[in-house]
């Protein structure tokens, strides 16, 4: 069950073995495109625009998964509203005493109904970002100028920086989110505060997932930088049977990383069940009413992926 795809894991490109060639070949893709005169054209060969097309079209791919993921966090910040809304409109000092059972939260209060919204702006903006550097990326496809080449590997790289940017602040929201749950663990509903705990430990996770896809991005805006400035000399011409080169590294340890992040965010489905069933059982509802089926109330189907 994942939220996230794969980089290749689009129009029926293999992620074990077309994939990899891929990224595998992107090195001496970037090297054969280098290879056009300032002042003349390249025609870029049909090698060259399948993988830079499988590449493009996997980063739009990602944009449209976030945007559903944060549409995910909105339906269950809603249910949360409407079943615990004590906890989801605390608007008191910096040590609160809990309304309903007189629990102490120190370090301030929790706020998560400030950092759901908080986490569904992170998303959409990472979203919109990853369609930017989808459509840039895809840029490279067709026929191009050398003395352009430059610009649009820049352009491309502070792409890449502005999703470090994003990322990083995604993985931070998630783990205050996950700071939320934590202190709402200590209350009087046993169940409840269980399930808010191990959902806490959940975000954190998902939170760290983000830090590294976040490292990634900044990797490859260092990478593409180098590429705009012209020092492509460190760039190996790999192929399928070989070691990728630096670039082809740096895109599968993006696409590891990735696949990490997809089963961090699946791996938060038990605590997420397991708070819907407690509130349900709080509130006195039947557990087969409102938004208790929660691959259903989180949008996710279960299967490949695909």
């Amino acid at each position: 069950m994942a939220i996230f795809l794969k980089l290749g894991d689009i129009k029926g490109e293999s992620l074990d073995h077309k994939h990899n060639e891929t990224l595998l070949r992107i090195d001496g893709d970037f090297l054969k495109l280098a290879s056009a005169n300032p002042d003349g054209f390249l025609k870029i060969d049909g090698q060259i625009k399948h993988d830079i097309a499988v590449i493009g079209d996997s980063f739009l791919k990602l944009g449209q998964d976030f945007i559903k993921l944060s549409d995910v966090a909105i339906k269950f910040d809603n249910f949360l509203i409407k079943s615990d809304p004590i906890h989801f409109t605390i608007k008191l000092g910096d040590i609160i005493v809990d309304s309903i059972g007189g629990a102490v939260v120190e370090g301030g209060p929790p706020n998560p109904q400030a950092d759901f919204l908080k986490l569904d702006t992170a998303l959409k903006i990472a979203g919109a970002d990853l369609g930017v550097l989808g459509a840039d990326f895809k840029g490279f496809d067709g026929t191009i100028k050398g003395n352009v080449l430059a610009q649009a590997e820049a352009l491309v790289g502070q792409d890449f920086l502005k999703l470090n940017v994003d990322m990083t602040s995604t993985g931070q929201t998630f783990a205050t989110l996950g700071d939320d749950f934590i202190k709402l663990s200590n209350g009087p509903n046993q169940e409840l505060d269980a399930a808010y705990k191990l959902l806490g430990g959940e975000l954190h996770k998902i939170g760290s997932a983000f830090d590294a896809v976040a490292s990634d991005f900044l990797k490859l805006s260092q990478d593409f930088e180098i590429l705009a400035g012209g020092r492509d000399t460190a760039l190996v011409a790999s192929s399928s049977n070989s070691q990728p080169g630096p670039l082809g590294t740096d895109f599968l340890k993006l696409d590891q990383d990735f696949l990490l992040l997809s089963q961090a965010i699946g791996g938060a489905f038990p605590g997420t069940a397991k708070a819907i069933d407690a509130l349900l059982d709080q509130s006195g509802k039947p557990h087969g009413d409102d938004m208790h089926d929660t691959p259903s109330l989180l949008g996710v189907n279960h299967g490949s992926g695909h």
